[in-house]
């Protein structure tokens, strides 16, 4: 089974440099960055590299345009809006990382119960169901169902007990890693029974992300449901063309 190679592009390598300095004082709240020619020679990067880079910041809020001025260092740190770029498994492995999960349920249920379609397999999935949190906020970004395939569902005494995405759990016990990655995004209401626990009203409009986690076999490795706050994130995905 072939293992992933990922490579950062070079614009986030930028930004994450860039982002660094800012929080380091390099560059002071109410300043301006170097000018696109000036970050171009620093780094060694087209204009195109620079313009994204500086995009991306612009997103995390620690930046804003300002025509015949420059771009401006509006704050040192990242806003609550959070920017999840997400196209990889490995962005995706350091986003869990990175954030909180806090588990609300831990438990074994059919596949009727779930809210989402999961394979009959003839034996109980294991539903791990909790928030997602970011440091400095008090309101979750998402809610999180993750479906643990049968065969794996003893892998729920080690869960909580160390940070990262389960299915690394389930590699590290089992042998058994993530081949390919199906995901599917849609806007829909929020449902009925995830409204208070997210703080958010009736009907109000949400992101629903659903993850398959494949092995070589195209089979399930684990199934998540990620019910998410448009208003409290945004998300990004990087294309390259070949």
């Amino acid at each position: 089974m072939t293992g992933f190679i990922v490579v950062t592009p070079r614009y986030i390598q930028v930004a994450d440099e860039l982002a660094q300095q800012i929080q380091n004082g390099i560059y002071q709240v109410g300043s301006c960055l170097p000018t696109e020619s000036d970050l171009c020679d620093m780094f060694k990067v087209s204009r195109f590299t620079v313009r994204n880079a500086l995009s991306r910041l612009n997103q995390k809020g620690l930046v804003s345009p300002e025509h015949g001025v420059g771009t401006r260092v509006e704050r040192s740190h990242m806003s609550e809006r959070l920017l999840l770029s997400l196209g990889s498994l490995a962005e995706i492995s350091q986003f869990t990382r990175s954030t909180g999960f806090k588990i609300l349920r831990k438990i074994l249920i059919e596949p009727s119960e779930a809210d989402i379609p999961l394979p009959n397999f003839g034996k109980p999935w294991l539903l791990l169901e909790g928030l997602r949190l970011v440091p400095k906020s008090k309101d979750p970004i998402s809610l999180v169902q993750l479906h643990v395939n049968p065969a794996f569902a003893d892998i729920a005494d080690r869960v909580g007990k160390r940070s990262g995405p389960i299915y690394s759990l389930v590699e590290e016990m089992h042998g058994e890693r993530v081949a390919s990655l199906k995901q599917t995004i849609s806007a829909v209401p929020v449902p009925a029974q995830m409204e208070s626990l997210l703080g958010l009203e009736k009907g109000a409009p949400v992101l629903q992300i659903i993850r398959h986690y494949l092995n070589a076999s195209g089979d399930p490795i684990e199934i998540s449901n990620t019910i998410s706050v448009s208003s409290r994130f945004t998300y990004s995905m990087d294309i390259e063309t070949r």
